[in-house]
């Protein structure tokens, strides 16, 4: 059931993109300022915080799956948190961004190519495997914090920000080991391979070896024969973004199976 709400949460969020706009990006930051204002505490330590954010939404989650559960609506609680928790213009939105602004080098909208890999793991497929292997509490918990560590304007964010970064890079760990062996079977699975086995399983900088490692199989798959890719080019962006894509159809199938067997 899981795996048919992922469906058709993206299947909604391509055929109705305004609604997307008008509600899930400011959802998270209103949500931040609500509990703020109305469960925060000066008197809490710092480091405290992110589970204080946490644990209205998480609280929210279970009275959800209790209710929709009981009114055999489950199916529609589970395609509303995949949609909120999706972000599928990683792959669209960025690279078109990127593509209209190719010219102008200094845009602050337009994403890099390399963290065009890291993006798309981090918006959706970290969030497919934590939906399917720990439900809809794991894939709010993963975006809550995901959205947390974006939120300066927070009390004392700079002491309780480096738990988050480093909580998440464990938590895209997986998911990114994953990514890379989807784009073999995605890409060039020859010079992915290559690639992959020159890098280390495990390092002391997990967010660091999870962005290298998703960019260099990302790019090695993408190879088009012996000759070095322009990795700033159009051609180039566009066929990363087929790349992503076709990762995401896989990803969707392997999610499938994990909720048949479970």
């Amino acid at each position: 059931m899981l795996s048919i709400s992922l469906f058709i949460a993206l299947l909604i969020d391509r055929l109705m993109p305004g609604l997307r706009t008008t509600s899930t990006e400011t959802l998270f930051p209103r949500y931040f300022r609500w509990v703020e204002q109305n469960l925060f505490s000066r008197h809490l330590p710092p480091r405290l915080i992110p589970l204080l954010m946490l644990m209205p939404a998480l609280l929210l989650v279970m009275l959800g799956m209790v209710f929709f559960k009981i009114t055999m609506l489950i199916l529609v609680f589970y395609t509303v948190i995949a949609f909120v928790c999706l972000e599928p213009a990683a792959i669209n939105e960025e690279v078109d961004d990127w593509l209209n602004n190719l010219q102008d080098r200094e845009s602050q909208n337009s994403a890099s190519p390399d963290e065009l890999f890291s993006r798309a793991n981090r918006s959706l497929y970290t969030v497919v495997f934590w939906l399917v292997i720990g439900g809809p509490l794991m894939a709010v918990s993963y975006r809550c914090l995901e959205k947390l560590s974006f939120q300066t304007s927070l009390y004392a964010h700079d002491k309780w920000k480096p738990d988050i970064a480093r909580l998440l890079s464990w938590l895209e760990w997986l998911p990114a080991l994953i990514s890379s062996y989807v784009f073999l079977v995605a890409g060039n699975f020859e010079a992915g391979l290559k690639q992959l086995r020159q890098m280390p399983v495990f390092n002391a900088n997990p967010e660091a070896l999870n962005a290298l490692r998703l960019q260099q199989v990302g790019k090695a798959v993408l190879q088009t024969g012996d000759r070095a890719d322009d990795y700033s080019s159009s051609d180039f962006l566009r066929r990363c973004r087929g790349l992503l894509l076709r990762s995401l159809v896989l990803w969707l199938l392997f999610a499938a199976l994990l909720d048949y067997w479970f």
